[in-house]
């Protein structure tokens, strides 16, 4: 286990992440709670596992803290979209965009946590952190980033 820079910057953002996903969960109803609730805790997650990874915890081996921080990474994209749809007051109007979107994250998530197409291997060396693709990450890669182009478009 190692502590630096490399492992106080994702564990910050953890806190803020978990402490802004509380402040969120807490807030009167909105239509736009649970959309940024779901983005926030999916960044959470993502955060909270690259600490995990960066540390070299024994409790999990590093490729498994790198595959459970892709399904963050994977969720991250839907839950924008979910809540520029939210914002927009276009959430019902857009359910089948929404649903169809949720199923290929969650497909995607799903690969990357149980296989090694998407996040190959991880390790630390020397107090960095080191990882591989697996040969289906372009692909996974490709689908999230034109989720957020959906929800900028």
């Amino acid at each position: 286990m190692s502590f630096g820079l490399g492992t106080a910057i994702p564990l910050l953002a953890f806190l803020a992440y978990a402490a802004l996903t509380a402040i969120t969960i807490q807030a009167r109803r909105s239509p736009m709670r649970t959309p940024l609730a779901v983005y926030l805790l999916a960044m959470a997650l993502w955060s909270f596992c690259s600490f995990m990874a960066h540390l070299d915890s024994p409790l999990l081996s590093t490729t498994a803290w790198l595959r459970i921080m892709s399904v963050g990474l994977t969720f991250a994209p839907w839950g924008m979209l979910y809540f520029v749809t939210a914002f927009l007051g276009t959430t019902k109007r857009h359910r089948l965009l929404l649903g169809s979107t949720f199923v290929v994250s969650l497909a995607v998530a799903f690969t990357a946590l149980v296989s090694g197409l998407i996040v190959a291997q991880g390790q630390v060396v020397s107090g960095r952190l080191e990882y591989g693709f697996g040969p289906l990450f372009p692909v996974a890669a490709s689908l999230l980033y034109a989720i957020y182009v959906i929800s900028l478009a």
